[in-house]
């Protein structure tokens, strides 16, 4: 889907408004995966039972590793790129869309609901997302700047 919006929050729920099946995945425009994300993921949620399952990841030429998602995420700790998740549909109709009126952090909010809510996360120990700090990110740091 492509076309405009009132910022990346919106964008990510139109996107989860009109997906069909049931996992869902939300992919930056700048960013890529690694060809067997998406099977890898499906894999790794069917083999654990999770709701939303998650990878390292590259950036800025270095792979970074996913920390496990803790009781530390309601100290600020989200050693982990929300862009790596597959989440259950049933999940995003319980927890909620993103906070659209949030430039910044809605992602950090909703793992926060996911994880409050007893949803389950599981960690696939290979790096399946490149994260791109190119312009479009460089951007949408800017407009959250200004």
């Amino acid at each position: 889907m492509s076309e405009s919006d009132r910022g990346i929050y919106h964008a990510m729920n139109k996107g989860i408004q009109v997906a069909q099946g049931d996992y869902i995945c939300l992919l930056n425009s700048d960013d890529y995966y690694h060809p067997d994300f998406v099977s890898r993921s499906v894999d790794a949620v069917l083999a654990k039972g999770s709701d939303i399952t998650y990878s390292d990841y590259f950036a800025g030429g270095s792979q970074l590793v996913a920390e496990p998602i803790t009781d530390g995420l309601f100290l600020g700790h989200m050693n982990v790129c929300h862009c790596t998740f597959l989440v259950s549909k049933e999940c995003y109709n319980i927890v909620g869309p993103y906070d659209e009126e949030l430039k910044i952090v809605s992602d950090v909010l909703w793992t926060q609901k996911a994880y409050e809510a007893g949803f389950t996360f599981s960690h696939i120990n290979q790096a399946l997302l490149n994260f791109s700090e190119g312009a479009c990110h460089l951007a949408r740091l800017s407009r959250i700047a200004d």
